[in-house]
């Protein structure tokens, strides 16, 4: 019962409607770098414009993080056609999960039989921060001439998003959506709440649940197991992991953005990360609630506001990147319509 819950409740990751790649394949440059271990790290780097652009011309980069799918960054067409609006003059960075290709193609099934085994057991969140920072290091030449470099992801990617942040200079800012609170166990237990009504059925999915996260919390030794399609690596860091003490360490300005019709993760949760996260860091951290989103930022209608809320946050970052000489007009802040009377930003 409970692992039936959770194909249901991880599936809710930030995959919107199958689309075909919106960016044309002239402009996509891939390449590859070695991890210590011999794999290869995967990246796409889209250019905003033509490839007969001076490469020495200064730009900016956006990088963009997807959630925790089983798929290629590069075949998701939420991160070109949606996130890409927060800086639609930038060049684009996508950075591949471990054992995934742009050959993958593209799928909305959270459990997939064709995602490689090497993504299932050790693709993980820190796993993926690590890696891109390495191709942030690792740019070819002619590509190194960014004035600004900003990341932004939702769900995982956010998560991902915060690691970056702590773990290297030079990010500008991030922008994060629907990332979750301080433990990882309050989202699921929220997510649970909110998709089994009967109470002695949430009570008994609750207590499996609840042993599988004890085990996976004092194990010492590696699990072999596959749970809504992560293995045990993936499972013991977010087990672990404590998103309050990430971003406690942030670098770099941050926008948290959160649904407030989150049914994936908690907004409650999420408040209270907000709240402790002031008292020590006030000056790192925006706040916005939208009320009436939900976790992929549809509104009540079903309506995808993904790319207005990104258009929205483009005023937030015009007035935080520590350089200002782009020229970027963002255009109308379309996140206002998503607010409260009195928004909450702190």
């Amino acid at each position: 019962m409970f692992l039936r819950f959770l194909l249901a409740s991880l599936s809710v990751v930030l995959v919107l409607s199958v689309l075909p790649a919106v960016t044309s394949l002239e402009r996509v440059k891939t390449y590859s770098l070695k991890r210590s271990d011999g794999s290869d790290i995967v990246y796409h780097l889209i250019s905003s414009s033509s490839p007969a652009h001076d490469a020495t011309e200064k730009r900016s980069l956006l990088v963009a993080l997807q959630g925790s799918d089983c798929n290629s960054a590069l075949n998701n067409p939420a991160l070109q056609r949606d996130l890409w609006a927060l800086r639609p003059r930038s060049d684009l960075l996508l950075v591949e999960k471990r054992g995934i290709d742009e050959t993958l193609v593209w799928s909305d099934d959270p459990e997939r039989a064709d995602c490689p085994q090497e993504a299932v057991h050790l693709d993980t969140p820190g796993r993926r921060a690590r890696d891109v920072s390495r191709v942030l290091a690792g740019f070819p030449d002619s590509e190194i001439h960014y004035s600004s470099i900003v990341a932004v992801g939702g769900s995982e990617g956010a998560v991902v998003a915060a690691l970056l942040n702590e773990k290297i200079w030079g990010l500008d800012a991030i922008v994060m959506f629907n990332s979750g609170g301080r433990n990882f166990r309050d989202d699921i237990e929220h997510s649970m709440a909110a998709s089994i009504p009967d109470p002695e059925q949430l009570k008994a999915v609750r207590s499996e649940f609840l042993g599988f996260w004890q085990m996976v919390r004092t194990s010492r030794e590696p699990l072999e197991f596959e749970v809504s399609g992560h293995g045990y690596n993936w499972w013991r860091e977010m087990v672990l992991q404590d998103l309050w003490l990430v971003l406690l360490d942030a670098r770099a300005p941050v926008l948290l953005i959160q649904g407030g019709q989150d049914e994936a993760v908690s907004p409650r949760s999420v408040d209270r990360l907000v709240r402790d996260l002031q008292k020590e860091r006030p000056e790192i951290l925006t706040y916005e609630l939208l009320p009436e989103l939900d976790h992929r930022l549809y509104d009540l209608k079903g309506q995808n506001r993904m790319n207005e809320v990104m258009q929205g946050a483009a005023f937030w970052l015009k007035d935080h990147l520590t350089e200002k000489a782009e020229g970027e007009d963002p255009g109308e802040d379309l996140m206002q319509q998503f607010r409260m009377p009195l928004s909450v930003t702190r």
